[in-house]
């Protein structure tokens, strides 16, 4: 399960089921399962349980997700109660209660004597989607971060405390008809949003439909959107100063990333390591960018990877004058380098490892060695969901000017392989 991968007890819902709280807490307490472990799947004709209903919720939140996330359309009917019953294994009376639930709701509507069919008009329900990709082509290894998990979990906690549904999507369900068929007041936009082709097209046609929307980034597709971001280079530059009162003199940026992939924050975390050299005295090296051909191969094993992983730094910290700390993406990939490097024998030449995302003690496959980075940016991410879920609230309210807000959250705090504040 994807919260045991990320150290969290699946048996505990940190969210409120008071009146009016978001029903889809009730069944999934992790929003990285509810579209990978929907509860039904449909097409024009019949209805298939993915796995067993076991209550009218269930029921329920299964049909809710199918409408609001367009599969449903418009006007059109849903299965009888009989059908429902025998496709779901409840009981009709069961069946019944969810569909008057809904329909209680708005969701769908019913005129007398007639099949219930889903609401032609926008949906009572407060409702807000989640666009985020967080499928992992290597779960094996687990090397991806885990910030955008933490993201997610934060949007749904929040928005459950206000009395709002969270329903999340990967967005490739969305590109092909750029979102028509959605029906939720706000979106929020997780970091992961735009790995997908497409994704920047589909931010552009909601824009023009005048759908709210708030992202987690400054991504280029972002400019005209209200936004919560992490302020990379603060961090960058704390981290650079944590390292630099451990004796660090000479800090190389060893940046890590999957192919055709340019993220927006490596050129910030850049600009906060160059500002906090120069202002420490430190040498300025030559920032290197490391594409790793392997990351994504299924065929690769841990240690395939590390060696990849290592093969171009090996000759930089064997040559002279080599860096005495590196700066990595992640904590997943300062873990990866931590084992390639004792591998090749460097053993007491490594240099001091730093991350970030302060995620480090989750990606570790359990039956690797716990080399985790010395030191890692705690970007505060529940907090910033929090922050982010606020916006658009407050956007929703009318209470912003029309101009896109962006707001800049400072990093929470550095912090050392145990988790303690550097």
């Amino acid at each position: 399960m994807v919260m045991e991968r990320y150290g969290l007890d699946a048996a505990v819902n940190p969210v409120s089921h008071g009146e009016g709280v978001g029903v889809l807490s009730h069944r999934v307490h992790h929003p990285l399962n509810w579209y990978r472990t929907g509860l039904m799947s449909v097409s024009t004709t019949v209805w298939r349980p993915r796995r067993a209903l076991s209550c009218r919720e269930d029921l329920a939140t299964a049909l809710r997700e199918a409408i609001l996330s367009g599969e449903m359309a418009a006007g059109s009917a849903l299965p009888g109660e009989r059908e429902l019953s025998e496709t779901s294994g409840l009981a009709r009376g069961t069946v019944r209660s969810a569909l008057d639930a809904l329909q209680a709701e708005g969701v769908i509507t019913c005129s007398h004597g007639r099949r219930r069919t889903v609401a032609t008009s926008r949906v009572a329900t407060k409702t807000i989607a989640v666009l985020a990709n967080d499928r992992n082509p290597r779960p094996d290894l687990w090397i991806w971060p885990g910030v955008d998990a933490w993201l997610q979990l934060g949007f749904a906690q929040n928005a459950f405390a206000r009395g709002w549904h969270v329903l999340t999507l990967h967005p490739e369900s969305l590109v092909a008809d750029g979102g028509v068929g959605l029906q939720a007041n706000g979106i929020l936009l997780s970091t992961t949003a735009f790995d997908v082709a497409g994704a920047g097209g589909l931010v552009a046609s909601l824009h023009r439909r005048g759908v709210t929307m708030v992202g987690v980034s400054d991504d280029p597709a972002l400019a005209r959107t209200d936004r919560v971001v992490h302020d990379h280079a603060a961090g960058c530059a704390a981290l650079v100063r944590a390292l630099a009162a451990r004796g660090a003199r000479r800090i190389l940026p060893w940046w890590g990333r999957r192919a055709h992939h340019d993220p927006w924050w490596l050129a910030a975390r850049e600009r906060g390591w160059r500002n906090a050299c120069a202002e420490l005295g430190l040498a300025l090296l030559t920032p290197r960018l490391c594409i790793n051909p392997l990351i994504e191969d299924e065929d690769a094993d841990w240690d395939t990877l590390a060696i990849a992983e290592t093969a171009e730094l090996l000759p930089i910290l064997e040559g002279p004058d080599p860096p005495d700390a590196l700066l990595t993406v992640n904590d997943q990939r300062a873990h990866l380098l931590a084992h390639g490097l004792r591998s090749a024998g460097l053993g007491g030449r490594m240099p001091l490892l730093a991350g970030y995302d302060a995620s480090g003690r989750f990606g570790v496959p359990a039956e690797m060695p716990d080399w985790r980075p010395v030191l890692t940016v705690d970007r505060g991410n529940e907090r910033i969901a929090g922050l982010a879920v606020d916006l658009l609230l407050e956007r929703l309210s009318g209470t912003l000017p029309s101009t896109a807000q962006r707001r800049l959250i400072p990093p929470a705090a550095v912090r050392d392989a145990d988790g303690n504040p550097a």
